[in-house]
């Protein structure tokens, strides 16, 4: 292929693109949350995938028109599918939409005694799970009944992000642009925290604290993340300006994370 070969086939590609779509199938053999930890593959079992391009419009081809549009997915029928679509007329007007995904798996192999849902904020033991044991020398084992309440949990962390974008032009000197992103985060994250426990009695026989035992617990993820960009634009023919205005606008939709403390159940005394 010649430099001039390569060229043609570019010009072409812009001048009528090609449209697909791709049908597809996989099997995952066993579960991994490392294997699928960012490409939505952590289950073991078949996976249907699909991708697609479509592009027309007037500006293609041997039209002589400005308009263009498109439409576009890949991975499809996984967790880190993209979605997108756009429509403009060159020099007038543009119009885009945008979606994506993608999942951090963790871990699947985590147990915790705690009920509660993963990506909640308030975590319970069961009734009969009782305390660990903190007794002096204190050897933190659970009972046969604490080791049968531990409960797998496949902890993750996922993003959905969508995208709008705008633009039109007044004239060959004023134009507007808008640019908005509203991104939702969900699931949880492995917290290690110090577990405060009651050592032995201490002088006067007043319990006093002792030294802290960790623990690793599910800290819930509940963000949203609102990001906006306006421009206002004056271009002449020796200069130009531009107007901006950004905002990003975070919210964390909970403002606590409760659990049992699986040491003491009563308050010490002293």
């Amino acid at each position: 292929v010649t430099p001039q070969d390569a060229t043609d086939d570019d010009v072409a590609a812009l001048e009528k693109p090609t449209n697909f779509i791709e049908l597809g199938a996989l099997n995952v053999s066993k579960d991994s949350a490392k294997f699928g930890e960012y490409n939505g593959l952590n289950q073991s079992g078949p996976y249907s995938i699909g991708n697609f391009s479509y592009r027309g419009g007037d500006a293609y081809g041997d039209g002589n028109g400005t308009m263009r549009w498109g439409v576009n997915g890949t991975d499809l029928g996984t967790t880190s599918r993209q979605l997108g679509a756009n429509i403009a007329n060159q020099g007038y007007w543009n119009l885009g939409f945008g979606y994506d995904e993608l999942s951090h798996n963790i871990t699947d192999t985590y147990e915790t005694p705690f009920l509660g849902a993963m990506g909640g904020n308030r975590f319970t033991l069961p009734t009969s799970f009782g305390v660990i044991n903190t007794a002096a020398p204190g050897t933190n084992g659970l009972t046969a009944n604490q080791k049968n309440s531990l409960l797998p949990k496949d902890v993750h962390s996922d993003r959905q992000n969508t995208s709008f974008t705008a633009g039109y032009n007044f004239d060959k000197q004023w134009s507007v642009k808008l640019d908005f992103n509203h991104l939702d985060q969900s699931g949880a994250k492995l917290l290690g925290v110090a577990g405060q426990k009651i050592g032995g009695a201490g002088v006067g026989g007043i319990n006093t604290w002792a030294g802290q035992t960790p623990m690793v617990l599910m800290n819930p993820t509940s963000y949203t993340t609102d990001t906006l960009n306006m421009a206002a634009n004056w271009m002449g023919k020796n200069g130009f300006m531009t107007v901006a205005y950004y905002g990003s606008f975070f919210r964390d939709n909970n403002n606590s994370v409760s659990f049992n403390n699986p040491f003491q159940t009563t308050k010490p005394t002293g």
